[in-house]
């Protein structure tokens, strides 16, 4: 069985004050877990029930809930276990959060709202990947016949709704994860340009982030959330476009061929 990872608040913090050398030693010891969530050594007192997994000078903090791996701490050794226990106890209750960022007409905060309670006048933020291989081709994903938006239509490889108070990079994050069963570093990421869209029901700002694959990762799509992927040339996807227009996500089918190029 694969783990799915997961990051508290707290250990998104933690990783992102981290050297980026020691950055890439812990995700790759990380990713260890999807597989083998026991790698790490028991712990006891207020900390029993949870896991602490050794790389080099630095400590990762977790425990296992059902197929899930949670990361609630990362630091170095001489400080990560000077923790509360309600802190601990908190972070597993709000490990998801339902509640979605809304901003105003220049992307400043102004609030949060649950999803559903969203009305046409709000503004959200939504984050999206585009995954690019050696091969200058482009993983497409195509949404599961159960989400409320564009059922069974192609779009981007990740795509996202902000949770509340998560900034792009962490909603990417996040969503690579959870949609694809995959670990990226916010240092792998770049921006490649942030839209403004506006629809008859809803409008939101969106950023997109490129990401080059390393082919040697394992893809495991969440059913839940993605039907099926597949890799595009420029020549494929332009065909597709012309041919099979009603397919894409339309509003994404503007701007899919320029990302071959960013």
């Amino acid at each position: 069985m694969t783990y799915r990872i997961q990051f508290t608040s707290l250990a998104k913090k933690d990783f992102k004050n981290l050297d980026k050398s020691v950055k890439e030693q812990i995700l790759k010891k990380i990713k260890k877990l999807q597989e083998n969530p026991n790698l790490g050594k028991s712990l006891s007192y207020f900390l029993k029930n949870k896991k602490s997994l050794k790389v080099n000078k630095y400590r990762v903090l977790y425990f296992i809930a059902n197929n899930d791996v949670v990361i609630i701490k990362i630091g170095h050794r001489k400080n990560v276990y000077n923790l509360k226990e309600n802190i601990l106890k908190s972070q597993k209750d709000n490990t998801l959060i339902e509640k979605i960022t809304i901003v105003n007409q220049i992307d400043e905060i102004i609030g949060q709202k649950e999803k559903y309670a969203l009305s046409k006048k709000d503004i959200f933020r939504l984050s999206c990947l585009v995954l690019r291989n050696k091969k200058n081709e482009i993983l497409l994903a195509k949404r599961a016949l159960s989400k409320k938006y564009y059922p069974g239509k192609w779009g981007l490889s990740v795509v996202g709704t902000n949770q509340a108070n998560e900034s792009y990079i962490d909603c990417i994050l996040r969503e690579a994860e959870e949609e694809l069963g995959i670990l990226i570093a916010d240092f792998e990421l770049r921006l490649v340009e942030k839209l403004f869209i506006k629809e008859k029901e809803k409008q939101r700002f969106t950023c997109i982030f490129l990401a080059d694959f390393d082919e040697s990762t394992k893809i495991r799509i969440n059913k839940k959330e993605v039907k099926e992927v597949k890799w595009y040339t420029k020549e494929k996807l332009e065909k597709e476009l012309k041919e099979n227009k009603s397919e894409y996500i339309e509003h994404i089918s503007k701007y899919l061929l320029k990302y071959y190029d960013a």
